[in-house]
């Protein structure tokens, strides 16, 4: 008999607390970049060629991603999160050769600011012998997921701002533009991202059915006396 009640407890209890857990739903979106261009140590801002150069021969040339994610919510949390590019130019390069990815806040305007915002790394790739890219190829860079989600928790901003430098003494890189016309898709950013949906009210249904297994104790109890 007290096993009985135990169990029937146990089943109210455990469907209580299945209408009441906080529910999440996760969504993927792919947001193509909103500005780009590439800054020399000169000072030079150009953002109207098809290439995003990132070139080294005694100095930087740094190639700058400004991306627009005001379209997502801001209670998320970012579980992924990749940078999406083609290689339009591959030069001089030899084997080892290393790409940093730098982050930060942004405002939607590639700018000499952007230039020296390499202090929050969001990824370094380093390519071997027999793995270098080749004109053409697409690739794919992981980010950091910790260090995007602490930047886009700014306020004042809704743009992610991505700094391309190649560490390499000497070499260039070049990838597709938004003003590409060799056939080159511009950059991307992938974000899969999970969101707390709002509190959903206990469905009339539940309340029935505690009330049926409520019947069904009282019912089972009675019998037993």
């Amino acid at each position: 008999m007290v096993k009985g009640r135990g169990g029937l407890l146990a089943c109210v209890v455990l469907i209580f607390i299945a209408l009441t857990q906080p529910v999440f739903a996760s969504s993927s979106i792919q947001e193509v970049v909103a500005a780009d261009g590439d800054i020399n140590w000169a000072d030079d801002v150009d953002t109207s060629s098809g290439d995003i150069d990132m070139y080294t021969s005694g100095h930087k040339t740094k190639g700058i991603f400004e991306f627009d994610l005001s379209g997502i919510p801001d209670d998320i949390t970012i579980l992924y999160a990749s940078l999406n590019l083609s290689v339009s130019r591959f030069e001089g390069i030899f084997a080892p050769t290393t790409i940093n990815f730098y982050g930060s806040s942004g405002d939607g305007i590639v700018s000499l600011e952007d230039y020296t915002n390499t202090t929050c790394l969001l990824s370094s790739v380093t390519y071997i012998s027999g793995s270098l890219p080749k004109v053409g190829d697409s690739l794919s860079v992981a980010l950091d997921v910790d260090l995007v989600n602490e930047i886009l928790s700014d306020p004042d901003s809704a743009y992610l701002t991505i700094v391309a430098v190649i560490q390499q003494a000497f070499g260039w890189v070049g990838f597709a533009s938004l003003e590409n016309t060799k056939g080159y898709e511009a950059a991307s950013l992938t974000i899969t991202y999970e969101q707390k949906l709002a509190p959903v009210p206990v469905p009339s249904s539940a309340l029935c059915l505690a009330s049926a297994l409520a019947g069904l104790f009282i019912l089972r109890r009675w019998k037993l006396s």
